[in-house]
């Protein structure tokens, strides 16, 4: 991936964790809990690393 994509897609994906961020205070958690549900739903269903989307 060029150079200038990948400041894009890390645009983006800044842009998606700020609205993660809203949310998660919005229904008065933390980002630490989205990450331990998170990470127990990678424990039981796997994780999206293998791109299969």
């Amino acid at each position: 991936m060029a150079p200038s994509k990948i400041n894009e897609a890390i645009e983006e994906l800044a842009d998606l964790l700020e609205t993660i961020h809203a949310f998660t205070e919005y229904h008065g958690s933390s980002i630490q809990e989205v990450e331990q549900v998170r990470n127990r739903k990678a424990a039981e269903r796997g994780v999206l690393k293998k791109r299969c989307f």
